[in-house]
């Protein structure tokens, strides 16, 4: 499983301002020896979805609800639920994002779950079948080829950064650039950010060619979960301008977005993962980070002060 967070593009109660969703993934090969069972079935109603979980000893069934729920065990499975690919994945809470942050609204969606439950998949996806980050790219510069009205400018940048041990790293500079201990975050009237390299990009191919970049500085991993493994929280920053200006060439509208898309490191059961050593280090410091991450969504939805300090 994994769970998306991000804005409604509509204006609303704040407290109504998180979505969350749930996907499955199909099994991996190690679940495939162990000739493990499907116990979970999905439900995507009018208005929310419901997920349920088959106790595998009586079979009995607890329901959870959900913003959404996408089921991508199997297309030949019907009775798991409706088949949901990336696209469907992608109309569903990528394009919203994308709206509202060309919109003017400052947006943020993250995958959150377990080591190898396919956050990364989800959201970077694979050269035959893209993920969320990808098409959200596209998707900006195809709306802004679209509009072909001189009296609007745009503008796109983008910063990669991972949080590696609690140690803010550039993914699109040279690893030699690094400082020691990291990038320092500093408040400003935006929250807290970071000084990184901000990428002009003017089409596709730009972000594409900057995602591959990053991607080699990525800090990934192996273990017995995951050969895969993200041994960091990558956070992908898209900062989006459009200007409007008269015919005499005065601007007389900006608008100005920030759209996080975060790839999130998955949790770790140490014992059952096999790390030690330094892997065992960053094992320690992403379930600490998750867990100060969770404290803080709690604290929003009660409607009390979260301890942003507890990680970056």
């Amino acid at each position: 499983f994994f769970s998306v967070f991000f804005p409604k593009p509509e204006p609303m109660a704040e407290e109504e301002s998180v979505q969350v969703a749930v996907r499955m993934r199909c099994f991996n090969g190690r679940e495939k020896d162990a000739h493990a069972k499907r116990i979970i079935r999905m439900e995507q109603l009018q208005k929310g979805s419901k997920t349920y979980i088959a106790n595998p000893d009586d079979g009995k069934e607890k329901m959870f609800e959900y913003d959404f729920s996408f089921q991508t065990f199997s297309e030949q499975e019907p009775e798991a639920g409706p088949y949901s690919s990336q696209e469907t994945v992608f109309d569903i809470l990528g394009r919203p994002v994308m709206e509202s942050a060309l919109e003017g609204r400052n947006v943020c969606l993250f995958a959150y779950g377990q080591t190898g439950a396919g956050k990364s998949y989800s959201m970077l996806g694979k050269p035959d079948a893209p993920g969320i980050i990808p098409r959200t790219c596209n998707a900006i510069f195809d709306k802004i080829a679209k509009e072909n009205d001189p009296q609007y400018e745009h503008r796109v940048d983008i910063q990669v950064v991972e949080i590696y041990c609690e140690q803010i790293n550039d993914l699109l500079d040279n690893r030699k650039n690094w400082p020691d201990h990291g990038h320092k975050p500093h408040l400003t009237n935006h929250g807290y950010v970071v000084d990184t390299v901000k990428k002009p990009c003017f089409k596709y191919a730009d972000i594409d060619e900057a995602f591959k970049f990053a991607d080699g500085n990525r800090s990934v991993g192996s273990h017995a979960l995951n050969p895969e493994s993200s041994r960091a929280h990558t956070i992908y920053t898209i900062n989006y301008e459009r200007k409007k200006r008269h015919e005499t060439g005065k601007v007389i509208e900006t608008v100005v977005a920030h759209l996080n898309l975060v790839d999130l490191a998955g949790s770790e059961r140490t014992a059952v993962a096999g790390t030690q050593g330094q892997m065992l280090k960053e094992g320690n410091a992403i379930n600490l980070s998750l867990t100060a991450l969770g404290s803080c969504i709690k604290a929003l939805s009660e409607g009390s002060r979260p301890n942003f300090r507890d990680s970056k």
